[in-house]
C-alpha cells in the first residue's frame, strides 16, 4: 500500500451494511443515493461475510458474485457523484477462523472478487458459539477483550478492525460498568497489535443513548495516539439509510480532540490520508 495524503476536506464513512446483509433491509443503490444526499465522499459498503460462506464455498460464490456485481454497477453509476468501495465485515470467532482463512484466499485468487476493503470484527458479545457467555447472566469484558485481542492474529489480510468495544453496547447486561481503565492490560495489548499489523482502527458512532458516543471512547482513542497510532476511519455502522454517516461531526470532534488531523482510507487499492 502506499500512503498519499489528500488536501480537500472528505466526509468518509467506511462501515454500513444493505439488503445483501442478513440485517440489512436497504437496496444498495439507496443507501449511495442517501450518502449523496448527505454530502459524503467515501462510502465503503461492507456487508457481512458470513451471510456469503454458511459453511458452503460454493454458496460462498453464489451469493458473493451476486453482491460484487450490484455494487460495481453502482460503483460505476455513481462514480461522479461518490467514491463507493465494495467492502466486506468479517466476523471473527476461533470456531470460523479456518473458513474465514479459505475464504479469504479465495478472495485473492478470484479476480471475480475484487473486494477493497475487509473489515475484521468480533461481535459474540453473547453467542452461543462462547459457552458461559449467555444474555441472561453477567458476561466477562475481559473474556471479551481477550478474543478481540486474539482476532488480530487471524491468518488472514484485513485492512481495519471494527468496533473493538462493541460490547459497550451491552453494558446495562454486563459486569464491567462504564470503566474500561480496569481492562488497560489488555487494551495496551490490542492497541500495540493494530499499530504492530499497520491495520486501521475504526471509529464506530453506532452507539446507545446514555453510553460513549463512539466506539472506542475518546480515552482508548487517546492511548491509541500515545502509543504512535496514526490510521483511524469514521464508521456510522448502518444497516438503514437515514443512519448514513450518523454523529460524523461528533466522531470529528473526538478525533481531534485526541490530535488526529485525518482519517485513513482505502482508495482504488491504495491508503489515503484525508483530511477532516
Amino acid at each position: 500500500m502506499t500512503h498519499q495524503k489528500m488536501p480537500r476536506p472528505y466526509i468518509v464513512d467506511t462501515h454500513t451494511h444493505t439488503e445483501h446483509s442478513y440485517d440489512g433491509s436497504t437496496s444498495a443503490e439507496n443507501f449511495i443515493r442517501a450518502a449523496i444526499a448527505r454530502g459524503i465522499s467515501h462510502l465503503c459498503i461492507t456487508d457481512h461475510s458470513e451471510t456469503f460462506v454458511n459453511k458452503d464455498l460454493k454458496i460462498y460464490q453464489q451469493r458473493a458474485m451476486f453482491y460484487v456485481n450490484d455494487i460495481l454497477e453502482l460503483k460505476k453509476k455513481y462514480r461522479d457523484k461518490i467514491y463507493v468501495s465494495a467492502g466486506l465485515e468479517c466476523n471473527w470467532s476461533r470456531f470460523d477462523e479456518p473458513l474465514n482463512k479459505e475464504m479469504f484466499e479465495k478472495i485473492e485468487q478470484d479476480k471475480h472478487f475484487p473486494f477493497e476493503y475487509i473489515l475484521n470484527s468480533f461481535h459474540d458479545v453473547f453467542g452461543s458459539r462462547e459457552k458461559g457467555i449467555k444474555k441472561d447472566n453477567l458476561c466477562s469484558c475481559e473474556r471479551y477483550y481477550q478474543n478481540v485481542s486474539q482476532s488480530l492474529d487471524a491468518p488472514y489480510h484485513f485492512h481495519a478492525v471494527g468496533h473493538i468495544n462493541f460490547i459497550s453496547r451491552y453494558i446495562d447486561k454486563c459486569d464491567c460498568g462504564n470503566d474500561f481503565s480496569k481492562y488497560n492490560p489488555v487494551f495496551d495489548e490490542i492497541l500495540k497489535k493494530i499499530i504492530k499489523r499497520g491495520v486501521i482502527l475504526e471509529l464506530n458512532t453506532s452507539t446507545k443513548p446514555g453510553h460513549f458516543p463512539t466506539i472506542p471512547d475518546i480515552n482508548i482513542l487517546k492511548k491509541y495516539r500515545e502509543f504512535g497510532g496514526t490510521m483511524i476511519c469514521p464508521a456510522s455502522d448502518a444497516h438503514i439509510k437515514e443512519h448514513i454517516g450518523r454523529n460524523y461531526n461528533l466522531a470529528k470532534e473526538i478525533a481531534k480532540k485526541a490530535n488526529f488531523e485525518y482519517w485513513t482510507i482505502i482508495q482504488n487499492g491504495q491508503s489515503l490520508k484525508v483530511r477532516f
